[in-house]
């Protein structure tokens, strides 16, 4: 196990920063940067391409990329599609993928963020879908009892955020997912904002399919992202891209295709992230996602308390540290825009002044409320990091 002490001096973007906004982005370990250069140098061939030594080593770290990613969620290697280069794609491959017919539904909810939201408005308009959303309450969190109300026969798919990218809010997706399955619907998680910083088990969990990027919690390079699905439910995908892997012709008039993950994996593919990513799955591994997750509540159960005795802020988010992923929403004295800009030029500190990416903000908008501060934490944050930005914050 690596200490947080090491784990800083392993990313050398931390050596001049305050990094508070891994929700968006994380600096990388030097290993994987060292993976990505290392290819570029080495050898700069693309998967299933190529007859040399350089070429068939390039296969094999892709694969073994699959293996490490799929180790680190609980699933098979052949579950685990490696070519999306973000959540975004990778919801995208399932929700425009699926079978829909005229008729069906799905539910979703409004804390949910718009790469899921928006391709399933464009599967109710493409195809007569009718897309049901549930509210979350104030702290971010969502009923699982209200998709038992809303799930029917008719009901396709189920897609819910594992956490939000507002309120941080850690949602009970595994009783979400065990009811889409009693009713015969597919489950979707978005697990932009979970995994890397938590425990995330896919067979506990019980989803059909699961989404998540390399270059967030995982601490991967930038353009890497995964698609986990279930063998079978992966192959009632139709493929967004066809090409060489992909399928194969029949004649001239036909076609078959493949057979996952190879279906979704077509032509050129960045093979250097997929490998950088593979590193960083290991080295999450071996820090301990456990204690990645102790970690975090420490300093979020940290900043929430000073937060809480600071007047004239607002904290948005589960007042239950264990319902709370450590990526907090909050309002300072200030504009919080000014806020992020000051910190950055007087403490060298990252932390987001944003308006988040999800249907639900739109009650933060109807509230005067245009903009908010966010701040992620990481295992490689420090209490010290804690008490300087809030200091900053009580400063105003």
């Amino acid at each position: 196990m690596l200490t947080v002490e090491q784990v800083r001096k392993d990313i050398p973007y931390l050596q001049h920063r305050i990094y508070l906004d891994c929700a968006s982005v994380s600096p990388v370990p030097q290993c994987v940067i060292d993976e990505l250069v290392k290819f570029y140098q080495e050898h700069p061939y693309n998967y299933g391409v190529g007859d040399c030594e350089e070429a068939i080593l390039v296969g094999k770290k892709v694969e073994a990329a699959r293996a490490s990613v799929a180790k680190l969620i609980g699933a098979k290697p052949e579950e685990i599609v490696v070519s999306p280069k973000n959540t975004t794609e990778a919801l995208n491959m399932v929700i425009n993928g699926l079978p829909w017919e005229k008729g069906d539904d799905a539910i979703q909810f409004n804390i949910d963020h718009r790469s899921s939201f928006l391709p399933l408005l464009r599967v109710g308009k493409r195809y007569g879908v009718t897309v049901k959303m549930i509210k979350s309450n104030e702290e971010g969190i969502s009923d699982p009892e209200e998709v038992a109300k809303l799930i029917t026969d008719k009901t396709k798919l189920v897609s819910v955020s594992h956490v939000n990218n507002i309120h941080g809010a850690l949602q009970n997706v595994k009783e979400i997912c065990k009811i889409a399955n009693e009713h015969g619907a597919y489950s979707l998680v978005d697990a932009a904002q979970s995994v890397g910083r938590m425990p995330v088990n896919v067979q506990d969990i019980g989803c059909t399919y699961m989404a998540f990027p390399g270059r967030k919690h995982m601490m991967g390079p930038q353009g890497s992202g995964v698609l986990y699905g279930a063998l079978d439910a992966l192959n009632t995908l139709e493929p967004m891209i066809l090409g060489i892997r992909a399928a194969n012709e029949i004649g001239y008039t036909d076609y078959e295709l493949a057979k996952s993950p190879k279906r979704f994996e077509t032509g050129i593919f960045d093979c250097a992230s997929v490998i950088g990513m593979g590193r960083a799955s290991e080295y999450l591994m071996e820090i301990g996602i456990d204690r990645i997750r102790r970690h975090i509540e420490e300093l979020t159960a940290l900043f929430l308390d000073g937060l809480n005795k600071t007047p004239g802020t607002r904290y948005f988010g589960p007042t239950d540290v264990k319902r709370q992923s450590g990526i907090i929403a909050f309002l300072p004295k200030m504009d919080p825009k000014k806020f992020s800009q000051k910190v950055d030029k007087e403490l060298n500190m990252i932390v987001k002044a944003t308006a988040p990416g999800s249907p639900g903000y739109k009650e933060f908008r109807d509230k005067n409320i245009p903009m908010i501060n966010r701040a992620s934490f990481h295992y490689y944050n420090t209490e010290e990091e804690i008490e300087k930005l809030l200091s900053a914050i009580k400063k105003g």
